[in-house]
């Protein structure tokens, strides 16, 4: 698989790929954000100690980068806190979500939020 890295900063990152472009990124509370945006978690990669979070690019994401760069984005506070919870979960367990090894589903409440 060929990825096309773009130059952005070191905690956000696309990544071009065969199936669809792919946003990645590092930090935790954006991550959260996101997934308490219900803007489903594709995959997650752990990089040594590092974890990245992918995201499918589409105008709703970037709608929610354009708001939390600007400090004008809005969730529930507690919303955010359990999507918080729950990407701390998989970071310290490393649950996979696309791999081979046994899959979770993500939990907001009690939605499930898509990771296909």
């Amino acid at each position: 698989m060929v990825e096309a890295k773009i130059d952005l900063p070191p905690e956000i990152l696309k990544t071009l790929n065969s199936e669809s472009l792919m946003y990645k990124t590092r930090d935790l509370y954006l991550a959260a954000y996101f997934v308490a945006s219900d803007i489903p978690l594709r995959s997650h990669m752990r990089e040594g100690t590092n974890t990245e979070f992918a995201f499918i690019e589409n105008s709703m994401l970037d709608k929610a980068v354009a708001a939390y760069s600007a400090f004008t984005a809005t969730v529930n506070p507690i919303t955010y806190a359990n999507a918080i919870r729950t990407l701390k979960s998989i970071v310290l367990t490393n649950i996979s979500i696309n791999g081979n090894a046994a899959q979770s589903p993500i939990r907001k409440g009690s939605n499930v939020i898509a990771c296909r």
